[in-house]
């Protein structure tokens, strides 16, 4: 199974649109197995790590957004 960032758009309660960077995971076949329900955190032991981080997020944000309700889940069948 791989993962990447990706960034994630919902709507709020007021119909309003809201982003946040969530890690994908994914099946063999790169459908979506499971998104975390909480947008990431930047943190790190190191401050290298941090930069890691950084970096992968700025990388996702190249990637077509995914759509809260329009994601289609696919359970894992590696």
């Amino acid at each position: 199974m791989s993962w990447n960032y990706r960034l994630v758009k919902e709507k709020t309660d007021d119909d309003g649109d809201w982003f946040g960077v969530h890690e994908v995971y994914y099946n063999k076949d790169g459908s979506i197995h499971l998104i975390n329900d909480e947008p990431v955190s930047i943190c790190g032991e190191t401050p290298n790590e941090i930069m890691e981080t950084c970096k992968k997020i700025i990388e996702c944000l190249s990637r077509a957004t995914l759509v809260d309700g329009e994601i289609v889940f696919v359970d894992g069948h590696d």
